[in-house]
């Protein structure tokens, strides 16, 4: 027999090589390791938002931790924030008074400034008359007089107006620093 080449083996077609960033495969994957997880803060557990085998994500909410530590500083922190509001409203309503009062007394002092103004034209006049001989005397005595106690009212109420708007200075420092 002859024997001439020998017929070609059939063969297996290898399989395509992977050439892709994704594969797709079907299967189910079950945990190698249970980690337990830390609680990073005494308490007690108020409610499990998670239960034993259900499959979690990293930063998921598993549990609610009641801390009557931390429960005590937040209501502390509460209340301390309401005193300091409470002082803040009260601190406010005092510069509204003073300011107010401030206002009252330069207006009171502006008035008197006023007063005194002519009652020392008057008064100058009846001075500059009664050495002239053409006023009396009760008439120039009586214009000084007046012209006294209105610049002594004056001097009071623009002393007073001053101290209120000194008050008012202080009340926005004791606000500026609250």
């Amino acid at each position: 027999r002859e024997s001439g080449p020998a017929p070609p083996q059939k063969t297996a077609a290898a399989p395509p090589a992977f050439t892709g960033t994704e594969a797709s495969l079907r299967g189910r994957i079950q945990a190698r390791k249970i980690v337990n997880v830390p609680v990073p803060v005494d308490g007690a557990v108020e409610s499990f938002l998670a239960d034993v085998g259900q499959s979690v994500y990293e930063g998921q909410l598993l549990a609610q931790i009641a801390n009557t530590a931390l429960e005590s500083e937040r209501d502390a922190a509460l209340t301390e924030l309401q005193r300091a509001q409470a002082r803040l409203s009260s601190l406010e309503s005092r510069l509204i008074a003073a300011r107010l009062e401030a206002s009252r007394a330069r207006a009171e002092a502006s008035r008197a400034r006023n007063d005194a103004d002519k009652s020392e034209k008057t008064y100058l006049r009846q001075q500059l008359l009664f050495r002239e001989g053409a006023a009396a005397r009760v008439s120039f005595e009586k214009s000084q007089a007046q012209f006294e106690t209105d610049k002594t009212e004056f001097e009071h109420l623009d002393e007073m107006a001053r101290l209120s708007e000194q008050n008012v200075d202080a009340q926005i420092r004791e606000l500026d620093e609250a």
